[in-house]
């Protein structure tokens, strides 16, 4: 039985470091990713070819899973894209002072760690870790099981760049694609904060019924 508690509480440990990062800091990060994507798209390519081959070629849901080369750039265009956002942490979002004169504020804070399940669209893994990574939030990614091999070669090109930023690989986390995982994330409210499911309503609506931890 696989059991993923040790590898959530590293994903949980590792979220604190990203508090650390300047905003420039974390838009460099997300830059050499894109940059990274783009350079080593040959090893991404051919673990896409590997999914692929284990799929009728009828399938309709093939050109979702399909990456090449345009489809590799649109992804980078996109993670260059988020690296320009403004950072939404530390943003006042209310203030106001209380008939005895105490200030009060409201600011926006990161999540800590972000789980999402998502189905064959293997651009999913680097949006999502984009996006976290930009919020200042772990990411913990469950894919399926017909984009296995890309988002494992995906996330090894994540991870490189984490690597050379001198930052825990754990901040991606991507778990193993059987269905006995899926389980165990709906009760890790010890290590997630927040389930994102993306993908089909079916899918949206069973993590809404199961899952005991919180879901957007």
């Amino acid at each position: 039985m696989i059991n993923i508690t040790n590898s959530l509480q590293k994903t949980h440990k590792a979220a604190k470091t990203l508090q650390s990062l300047s905003n420039s800091g974390i838009q460099k990060l997300l830059l050499d990713m894109a940059k990274a994507l783009e350079e080593k798209q040959s090893a991404l390519l051919k673990a896409n070819a590997s999914d692929l081959s284990r799929q009728p070629t009828d399938n309709p849901r093939n050109d979702r899973l399909l990456l090449n080369e345009q489809r590799i750039k649109n992804i980078a265009a996109s993670m260059r894209k988020v690296a320009k956002l403004p950072d939404p942490t530390g943003r006042v979002l209310e203030k106001r002072t209380l008939y005895n004169g105490i200030h009060l504020k409201k600011v926006a804070v990161p999540l800590g760690v972000v789980g999402a399940i998502y189905e064959s669209r293997p651009n999913v893994t680097f949006d999502i870790a984009a996006l976290c990574l930009r919020s200042r939030n772990a990411a913990v990614l469950k894919g399926s099981s017909e984009a296995a091999d890309t988002n494992a070669a995906a996330v090894k090109i994540i991870h490189s760049v984490l690597k050379a930023h001198r930052l825990p690989t754990a901040l991606v986390n991507l778990l193993p694609p059987d269905r006995e995982v899926v389980q165990q994330l709906f009760e890790a409210t010890s290590y997630l904060d927040v389930l994102i499911p993306r993908g089909s309503d079916q899918l949206i609506q069973y993590v809404r019924q199961h899952s005991r931890v919180p879901a957007l």
